[in-house]
């Protein structure tokens, strides 16, 4: 019997071991091959054909080195057929998935000092796709875009550095974006004549931030008519003027051939197809365009899939679309250069379409085990995992991660609302990753029970007024997540904006902050001075173990009015998040999260924030608001350097950030 069970044992492992398949992929390869290491597929698309017919076992297709040009998406879609799916470099060969063409040298000709000029209509490109109004919570796909030596090129504008203040403001526009008409666009005048020179002013664009610092916009030019500008369509807030207390109100113009003047500066002629680019010195053979306007990869209903050692880049829209899918795994790859946001997970429609705005791109999806990990992701337009799943209804986690990842450069296109991570959901997780250097957060995160925990954070919201590092806000129902282990470092505006580390805003509350650094973080002038930590009207948090190191102020908090509260709690929006999106009274929400009971009295106001075992190095006040509890709190004008404190627990920094 014992023979027999053997015997057939070894029978099995040797039909699984047989039924397992690999596919070779190589730039000189042939889609009608058999797919070997001798004769190599050409394609991507052409192995996962191969990989359809495949029933049972597993399936690995190993590419070659090489760039691979797609201006379609690549749809790997459902792959129940086999136990695990692999796509992955062989033995660490460079392997690009481009969604953008690379231009030859030879198509690339000189016509004036530091002028190039490429015909793209030679190069066989004619769709240019459209510079749409994008900014504040509207991500659009981007038009096509010039990258060089693994750079975005900017299109030309004026100023080259820096933005213009708003002047005098004689129409502020409508803020209903569904608005059109003479009487949409505000009409705003500015200091000086430069537009005098320009040709064809009714195709330049306006960027800035025009009425708030937490909302930019991207719009098109009606008219300029002396130093007036009329706006050709609607903005997010209108228009204000700049003053001394919104100094963050500013823009600049561009899209603007006369102004091509400067390095990293290119400009389309969308009649001719010439696409002209300021360069000094040697011109190196590194030249992209992009071409392809939907994600260059989706997963959609997509189970065990792996990609790993992989780049993906040159893209106009995203680089990874995910929907529906469980056990993926993204690892050791590279996501670059993309109009968009690099990896999208989340979007939950019966039509699979892709999402065109960000409004779809954050709506709720039941995607679970999905794991991002030892990544790269730079140089995106609107931000770099945006990730969703698990079940907000009945709490029950995604167990998504995002894990030893470096994301720097997210917002290229879309300063505000595209972080480096947005998480949505139940029960996901960012740990080890190194996030920095971005005019934009670093995350935004709605939803229940996520752990972001031993994150490097530096050098980021450079650019937005009243806006954290990571930040959540205006839902009670989201609740539950902790921020631990985490080192925030240089997180001061250097325009003086008001910014903190760690922001809980418009009432939320619910979150625990334990055992993180903070180093350098809050404001340090401005209207309102925010601490590394800054809490607008919410309760119910904790914070415990925490050190601030040399930052003007650790906590800010701005206490609300009871009519400010209920006129928050009596909104649409907030019965919606509240009953809707989830059952915030039903009994398993209130024995989580007790402190919601009070919300079905209508007794809106949350509990104290409370503090405890707080060490201050060299900070210039604890807390600006009295209603802020805390307890233990040790300040020192120097580093104590290891020496033992009353209550106090030593903060290990060495495990934080990516792993080696």
């Amino acid at each position: 019997m014992r023979l027999l069970v053997f015997f057939l044992l070894c029978s099995f492992n040797i039909f699984a071991q047989n039924n397992d398949k690999i596919f070779y992929v190589a730039p000189g390869g042939n889609d009608q091959s058999a797919g070997s290491i001798d004769q190599p597929l050409r394609s991507l698309n052409g192995a996962l054909q191969k990989a359809a017919s495949v029933k049972g076992g597993s399936v690995s297709i190993l590419i070659r080195g090489g760039t691979y040009f797609t201006d379609k998406t690549i749809n790997i879609g459902s792959n129940d057929n086999v136990k695990q799916l692999t796509i992955a470099n062989y033995k660490g060969e460079k392997v690009l998935l481009s969604g953008g063409v690379k231009i030859d040298r030879s198509a690339v000709k000189k016509t004036a000092a530091s002028i190039y000029q490429i015909d793209l209509k030679k190069a066989g490109i004619a769709d240019y796709g459209e510079l749409q109004q994008h900014g504040h919570r509207n991500a659009v796909t981007a038009p096509l875009e010039l990258f060089y030596k693994g750079q975005a090129m900017e299109l030309a504008r004026w100023p080259n550095k820096g933005f213009l203040s708003i002047g005098k403001v004689s129409n502020p526009g409508i803020k209903d974006k569904r608005v059109t008409g003479a009487q949409a666009g505000a009409v705003f005048a500015y200091s000086g004549d430069r537009p005098a020179k320009w040709k064809k002013s009714d195709q330049v664009w306006v960027s800035g931030f025009l009425a708030n610092g937490f909302a930019n916009d991207n719009v098109p030019v009606k008219s300029i008519d002396g130093n007036e500008i009329t706006l050709d369509a609607t903005t997010s807030y209108g228009v204000k003027s700049t003053d001394e207390a919104s100094p963050f109100r500013r823009f600049f113009f561009y899209n603007i051939p006369e102004e091509l003047d400067s390095s990293g500066e290119y400009y389309l002629d969308r009649t001719t197809g010439i696409l002209s680019f300021y360069h000094s010195g040697d011109l190196a053979d590194e030249l992209f365009v992009s071409v392809c306007s939907t994600p260059i990869i989706s997963l959609i209903n997509s189970n065990n899939v792996t990609l790993s050692g992989l780049e993906i880049g040159y893209g106009r829209d995203m680089g990874i679309y995910a929907q529906g899918t469980k056990n993926i795994n993204i690892k050791n790859c590279t996501i670059m250069n993309l109009g968009t946001v690099g990896i999208g997970i989340g979007k939950n429609t019966a039509d699979k379409s892709l999402y065109k705005s960000y409004e779809e791109l954050i709506s709720f999806d039941k995607t679970s085990a999905f794991a991002i990990k030892s990544c790269k992701i730079y140089n995106t337009g609107t931000g770099g995992v945006f990730m969703t799943g698990g079940d907000r209804q009945n709490l029950l986690p995604a167990g998504n991660i995002i894990d030893n990842t470096e994301i720097y450069n997210y917002a290229r296109r879309n300063w505000v609302s595209s972080p480096a991570i947005f998480l949505g959901g139940v029960g996901n997780t960012i740990k080890n990753c190194f996030i920095h250097d971005s005019q934009g957060q670093a995350i935004m995160y709605w939803g229940n029970n996520h752990d972001i925990s031993y994150n490097k954070i530096q050098d980021v919201v450079q650019e937005i007024n009243d806006q954290g590092a990571v930040y959540t806000g205006r839902d009670r129902s989201s609740t539950g997540t902790r921020i631990h282990n985490n080192l925030f470092e240089n997180l001061v505006s250097p325009r003086g904006y008001m910014v903190a580390a760690v922001y809980i805003d418009d009432g939320s509350g619910g979150i625990k902050v334990d055992s993180n650094v903070f180093k350098n973080c809050g404001s340090v002038q401005g209207k309102q001075k925010f601490g590394a930590v800054h809490i607008n009207g919410g309760g119910d948090n904790t914070f415990a173990d925490n050190n601030f190191v040399n930052c003007g102020l650790a906590v800010s908090m701005t206490s609300w009015t009871d009519e400010k509260w209920k006129a928050l709690m009596g909104t649409k929006e907030m019965s919606k998040k509240l009953k809707s999106d989830v059952n915030s009274n039903s009994a398993l929400f209130l024995k989580r999260y007790p402190y919601l009971k009070k919300l079905a009295s209508n007794d809106y106001r949350p509990g104290p924030n409370k503090f405890k075992n707080s060490l201050c190095i060299n900070v210039g006040r604890f807390s600006s608001n009295k209603s802020v509890l805390d307890s233990n709190t040790i300040s020192l004008g120097k580093d104590p350097r290891g020496a033992a404190l009353k209550g106090l627990k030593q903060i290990n920094v060495s495990n934080i950030g990516l792993r080696k």
